[in-house]
């Protein structure tokens, strides 16, 4: 019995390879072992600028689904980050969330997307985005939405507002809802340990004079908060 517990320990050591951690660019790198013997290098996608720490615990979980025969990382929808970062900013994370948000409801992805990028470009990042993503709180959330409705600037020269600032009511209630899908799908797949700083936020009462959004773009939005989608959708229709 003894031999074969040798045995068994050492064809567990071999399939049960230590991983090796390296800088890349912007990336810690995991090189891994695979099945047929060799050595490859993955992304851990968790930056540079992270503890090596970080990237190692991400490797060893890697190097576990490579072991059990897996893809080194679960790319399916809604598949859980191997461990949280928290080092995140922002911008970082609106990054990941463009590269690696999926949802079956969704019938054009890359259009959702790019309307995402377009909004958030002019809301989110200008104010929030150098921020640590779990250092926003519900007082940043309310000096962002002050700084929307009085200093953002929204001038157009070729319509003749250039110098306008502050947006009215219906921007500010979908940029609130941009935000608030951000956190809940980094917290959905554990790429965030914080709460949303959104969450019980009220939206603004909205008059029929403000903001025209396409009726398209209120159906994108319905998936995904369906209390300013039924308000847009009332003064649009």
């Amino acid at each position: 019995s003894s031999a074969v517990m040798r045995k068994a320990l050492m064809t567990d050591t071999k399939l049960s390879a230590q991983p090796k951690v390296y800088k890349h660019g912007r990336w810690w790198y995991a090189r891994l072992r695979l099945a047929v013997g060799t050595w490859r290098g993955f992304s851990t996608h968790v930056e540079a600028t992270a503890p090596k720490s970080r990237g190692m615990a991400v490797a060893e979980a890697m190097q576990a689904r490579v072991d059990r025969g897996l893809p080194p990382i679960d790319t399916s929808p809604g598949a859980p980050a191997l461990v949280p970062d928290n080092s995140l900013t922002v911008r970082q994370l609106m990054e990941r969330f463009l590269q690696q948000y999926d949802r079956g409801r969704i019938k054009d992805l890359a259009d959702y997307r790019e309307a995402f990028l377009i909004d958030a470009r002019r809301w989110i990042l200008p104010f929030l985005g150098d921020r640590p993503a779990v250092q926003v709180r519900p007082a940043d959330v309310e000096a962002w939405i002050a700084w929307l409705r009085r200093d953002a600037p929204v001038g157009n020269p070729r319509k003749g507002t250039e110098g306008r600032r502050g947006y009215a009511a219906a921007s500010v209630n979908l940029a609130l809802s941009r935000l608030s899908v951000l956190y809940t799908w980094a917290n959905r797949i554990d790429l965030l340990s914080c709460r949303n700083p959104v969450a019980g936020r009220e939206r603004f009462q909205v008059q029929a004079h403000e903001d025209y959004y396409p009726l398209a773009e209120v159906h994108k939005i319905s998936e995904h908060d369906e209390k300013v989608a039924d308000h847009l959708a009332r003064i649009l229709t």
